[in-house]
């Protein structure tokens, strides 16, 4: 019986590849032109200069690695399309569209740097949608130039370690943990018993570390920022970068006036500024570079309607309390 299910659902696969592979556009032979009323498919010349378009939509976390069923956005996939897109002669300007509240620090960091050296060879640009926070702002702060809308939540520049403490509650219904340790160290952040003061410090200390390097990135980016495009950048000052790096949270419009963006405007406007960056009068067509194949969307959807990780129930900062976050939620 469980062949006979497991052939039938082979069988309704090859029909929906088929299907979705008649009736969807090959990625190579569109590009979504923006418009003032939003973005639409055309067809486009592809032996002409283009801007690709790259998407961080989702917490950033070296967790997700490129796969068929996750809708998770992947750190892995992002390195390797801007890589691509680098790499890429027809592409003349790079767009990323974030819409992201952070993450951890480590996969920010890949980012970050991944972007730092794109900019060496063309101009690049963020977009940012709703939220760009912690470590979404960490990896727009890589870009040339940053857009914001007026009601983008952004900023939130911080460290955070969380740590559960179940202690009271294993006493309660009687539940003992035995540790057996080859170190003072070894069961810190454990669940299961009180934190000590020593151990407090010492991940206060791996925190302050982390904050520096978040700080020291941010400065190479925007506050040392350099270079000869005529667009108007604003410019971000040490001194304000201290004072407001404390972990609050400021919409676009705040953010341009204390210099952390470079304008307000939506996509479109983003996509005009980076078509002059490339020196083009004329708005370049966008060619999305991590976007989903139909297929993988079909699956991805299917896959959320039949079950849902309990880590993805809980706040990302308690799921991933191990290890310093560049998030806010």
């Amino acid at each position: 019986m469980e062949r006979k299910n497991l052939a039938m659902t082979i069988v309704i696969l090859c029909v929906l590849c088929l299907i979705l592979g008649i009736f969807s556009p090959a990625v190579n032979k569109e590009s979504v032109k923006q418009t003032a009323g939003g973005s639409v498919f055309e067809s486009v010349d592809t032996t002409g200069d283009r801007i690709a378009l790259l998407n961080i939509d989702g917490v950033i976390s070296s967790d997700e690695v490129s796969s068929t069923w996750s809708s998770a956005f992947s750190t892995e996939n992002f390195l390797a399309s801007i890589k691509k897109a680098k790499e890429d002669r027809k592409v003349k300007a790079i767009l990323i569209r974030i819409n992201s509240p952070g993450g951890t620090v480590a996969a920010s960091q890949d980012i970050f740097e991944a972007i730092i050296d794109a900019r060496k060879d063309k101009p690049v640009v963020v977009s940012m949608a709703d939220m760009a926070a912690s470590g979404g702002y960490y990896v727009a702060s890589a870009a040339d130039r940053i857009v914001a809308q007026k009601g983008t939540m952004t900023g939130s520049i911080g460290v955070i370690f969380n740590f559960m403490d179940f202690a009271d509650l294993e006493n309660k219904v009687g539940i003992n943990s035995n540790v057996i340790k080859s170190g003072k160290y070894k069961d810190s952040g454990s669940s299961s018993r009180k934190m000590t003061e020593d151990e407090k410090a010492l991940f206060q200390s791996s925190i302050d570390m982390a904050y520096k390097q978040f700080i020291a990135d941010i400065t190479t980016g925007r506050v040392l920022r350099k270079d000869t495009y005529k667009i108007t950048k604003k410019d971000l000052s040490a001194e304000t970068l201290k004072k407001y790096a404390d972990g609050r949270v400021f919409l676009g419009e705040e953010a341009l006036n204390l210099g952390f963006v470079d304008a307000v405007g939506s996509q479109t406007a983003a996509v005009t500024i980076a078509s002059e960056m490339a020196g083009h009068k004329k708005t370049l067509p966008v060619i999305p570079y991590n976007k989903n194949s139909a297929l993988k969307g079909f699956l991805m959807s299917m896959d959320g309607m039949f079950h849902k990780p309990l880590k993805e129930m809980l706040p990302f900062s308690y799921s991933h309390g191990s290890r310093p976050l560049v998030i806010w939620e």
